[in-house]
């Protein structure tokens, strides 16, 4: 039946198969080294602004000790939101918030001390459709009713879309110094 072989083929065979084995479990292990990615310390990328020019902006990002940068283009602003601009129309509605703080004063008989931020809704026209408070701590309803309509301002809305801007406001037990 089996026709004896002389050993020298049986183990040239033998040795033929591991080489092949052998290679191959190699190769395997090669391929999923590759596939699994090793770990990375765990670091949150921390981007910096690194320099400004025109509509370019170069951003670094480092994690752990790698550094990279990277240009990006920046756009103007789509939504119809500036708070510079905001910033501007809000400083024109001062003197009615101080007359806000003044009432308050006179009926409480100490000024207002604390910080207030209000959230405005601007339509596409640039009214306010909604201000609502969301930091008060001040907490009184006659000083928060009469700074909401104060800021019933209309502001610039070059896109014309529906936004959001907030309004903070800082109020101090003495007024700031003027030059």
């Amino acid at each position: 039946m089996w026709k004896k072989q002389p050993t020298n083929a049986i183990q040239g065979a033998h040795w033929a198969s591991v080489s092949v084995l052998a290679f191959i479990v190699l190769m395997h292990l090669c391929a999923c080294e590759k596939a699994v990615p090793k770990k990375k310390p765990p670091s949150e990328p921390t981007p910096e602004v690194a320099e400004k020019s025109g509509n370019l902006q170069t951003v670094t990002t480092r994690q752990g000790k790698q550094e990279k940068k990277t240009t990006i283009k920046t756009e103007p602003i789509q939504d119809g939101c500036s708070m510079e601009v905001a910033q501007k129309v809000l400083k024109k509605s001062h003197p009615a918030i101080k007359e806000c703080g003044q009432a308050y004063a006179q009926r409480t008989k100490k000024r207002p001390v604390g910080k207030m931020i209000f959230a405005l809704v601007l339509k596409a026209d640039g009214w306010p459709r909604q201000v609502a408070t969301t930091t008060d701590e001040i907490d009184d309803q006659g000083f928060k009713e009469c700074i909401k309509k104060a800021l019933k301002l209309r502001f610039p809305n070059p896109f014309g879309k529906e936004c959001i801007i907030q309004a903070p406001f800082t109020f101090t037990a003495r007024p700031k110094a003027t030059r």
